[in-house]
């Protein structure tokens, strides 16, 4: 029987051995679960050696050898107690789908702490026979304590967790489970059966043939990007159109009120139609500037906020709160854009308040009417612009009443305001607690009633399918990277697609700002290539400001027209730049550079 063990063992071991060797060679996702199944399968393959070379000692190097047997059985428990801990740590981060709880993951580490060191301390016996060889004592019954531990707390999370379980990835940790139940049992009963560390290597290569397997986890990882890009897209068009009508709406009054001038000869109805022009300008003027211009928006411009919250949780509060507040004769309607960063640094409960605010004080005085609550976002690298707009038909605002709205600076004191906890403040007091957390209310109003529009620019909490998309990509992509900086619109197009043509991965912007604002949140970028033309910044100010950042591995290329081709020298020389492209021949400029970088 003991020859039988070492077969299977050793059969095990040329397994892991090659799966090892198969997913070292392949290109991998960079996971938390993937690094613990990494150490599980070398763990695992590290316990049968140990196996093999028990029951070598015990066939062929007794009794010259005996006294490597009490080392080789303690190296086992230690295994035991590693394994168990790995699989328990990775059962409950696929349960929760999330790293694990910091003081929840302090508690596995003490308790298996406490585990390897009674493996070390408590004492056993070696039992052999013909037929086998077994440890008893209470060291070996330790162990089996040890796993009853582990088992109970992957069924207490799976009980907790029920619904997840449902999911075809769990299968082979039931399996696992089974198994290491099974074979724990067996061996407990039956000495001559030593298959807990073969149950292990079964559960593994279980694992790697079905949820573990690079290949499938990249499969599964593109599968989840290209659902990510198809809602991305079917956001972004949803988030055009709201702006088109942005824009669209207030040009059509315009025209309106341009055909009344054209369409008429009353002096007062030309009056009051070029007021309303100059009103409906303003209104658009300011939603360009405030919503749709993003070149000022960035990390430093922004009030930053200690505390963080939940959009989508903030959102489902106030919608809760207004439908229980507002009566069934009010036509109440929301929606929120589905590409909000999840998670923003700021205030959600004056936010919150705001918002409520803005809906409650419509619907104190009316028995009837409409309310239509939009929040969307416009996202530029790490910031957030949060774009809320509450829509009522059952006010109207003079001219008058909106001016001395916005242009209104009650004094209230910050402590008093922290104390205030209503959520139907007036229109006023909705402007300061907007000043406060430094955004920007924008009112107008019609005979179809009145728009509120309340714009804030929130830091963005990076989250970790971000860092796992961009992980992936990377990983996956041998293409070089490239910063494309130039303000030619034409131009940008026609050198970035001769780059994309070269196998580059080409990020183009028309800014300098925002090349400094990639460079600063740490993108990565093999290839750096500045336009000598920019309209917006000197190329000086700007190369002093990359330079400021101290980069490495990266190649500052200078793109010159023919005219100034005298100048690439001087750019090399005085400024660091690694090399020049000359933007009238730039097809030949690229296959130059994509040979010599």
């Amino acid at each position: 029987m003991m020859l039988l063990n070492v077969g299977v063992c050793i059969s095990f071991s040329i397994i892991l051995f090659i799966i090892i060797i198969n997913f070292f060679s392949k290109k991998r996702i960079s996971k938390y679960e993937n690094t613990i199944f990494v150490c599980l399968v070398l763990l695992t393959d590290l316990g049968l050696s140990i196996v093999i070379f028990i029951y070598i000692v015990v066939l062929y190097l007794r009794p010259q050898f005996s006294f490597l047997l009490k080392p080789l059985v303690k190296s086992l428990y230690i295994y035991y107690v590693l394994w168990m801990y790995l699989f328990v740590s990775y059962n409950l981060f696929l349960l929760k789908e999330k790293n694990l709880k910091k003081r929840k993951n302090i508690f596995l580490i003490i308790i298996y702490g406490l585990f390897f060191l009674l493996s070390l301390l408590l004492p056993f016996n070696l039992e052999i026979t013909e037929s086998y060889f077994y440890p008893p004592g209470i060291g070996s019954y330790a162990q089996y304590i040890f796993g009853i531990v582990g088992f109970i707390i992957i069924g207490i999370n799976s009980f907790k967790n029920f619904k997840k379980l449902k999911n075809k990835k769990f299968i082979p940790l039931i399996v696992c489970t089974i198994l290491g139940i099974s074979a724990s049992v067996l061996q407990y009963f039956k000495h001559e059966f030593m298959f807990i560390v073969p149950s292990n290597a079964i559960g593994v290569i279980l694992m790697y043939f079905t949820i573990e397997n690079p290949d499938l986890k990249i499969l599964e990882e593109y599968t989840r990007n290209k659902k990510l890009t198809e809602e991305n897209i079917e956001a972004r068009t949803n988030l055009l159109f709201k702006i088109t009508e942005d824009v669209k709406n207030p040009v059509k009054k315009i025209k309106h009120y341009s055909d009344n001038i054209l369409n008429t000869n009353i002096v007062e109805e030309k009056n009051l139609n070029a007021v309303n022009i100059l009103v409906t300008s303003k209104d658009l003027l300011n939603n360009v500037n405030d919503v749709l211009n993003i070149s000022r928006m960035d990390k430093g411009r922004i009030k930053v906020f200690d505390t963080t919250y939940d959009v989508y949780k903030l959102y489902n509060q106030i919608v809760y709160i207004i439908k229980n507040k507002i009566g069934s004769n009010i036509d109440f309607k929301y929606s929120v854009s589905d590409i909000i960063p999840n998670i923003l640094f700021g205030d959600a409960s004056r936010i919150k308040q705001i918002i409520c605010s803005l809906i409650l004080n419509d619907y104190k005085n009316a028995n009837q009417g409409v309310i239509d609550l939009d929040i969307y976002s416009i996202v530029k690298y790490d910031v957030c612009r949060l774009v809320i707009t509450v829509q009522s038909s059952m006010r109207k605002l003079t001219l008058f009443e909106i001016n001395e709205i916005l242009s209104s600076n009650i004094e209230v004191d910050n402590n008093k305001i922290k104390e205030l906890s209503e959520l139907d403040f007036d229109l006023k007091l909705i402007k300061k607690l907007v000043d406060i957390l430094d955004g920007t209310l924008l009112i107008t109003s019609d005979e179809k009633g009145t728009i509120f529009k309340v714009v804030l620019n929130q830091l963005i909490k990076e989250d970790e399918t971000s860092k796992k998309l961009d992980l992936i990509s990377n990983k996956l992509s041998n293409k070089k990277r490239v910063l494309l900086v130039n303000d030619d619109y034409q131009e940008l197009i026609k050198i970035a697609n001769e780059l994309k043509r070269n196998n580059y991965d080409v990020t183009s912007i028309m800014h300098g700002e925002d090349c400094i604002l990639r460079l600063k949140k740490g993108d990565k970028y093999n290839l750096l290539l500045l336009d000598d033309e920019l309209i917006e910044e000197t190329i000086i100010t700007l190369i002093k400001e990359i330079d400021e950042l101290n980069i490495e591995d990266i190649v500052k290329i200078i793109m010159l027209d023919k005219k100034k081709e005298s100048l690439k020298e001087h750019y090399m020389e005085k400024y660091s730049f690694k090399d020049y492209l000359l933007k009238d021949k730039y097809k030949e400029e690229i296959q130059r550079i994509k040979n010599k970088y």
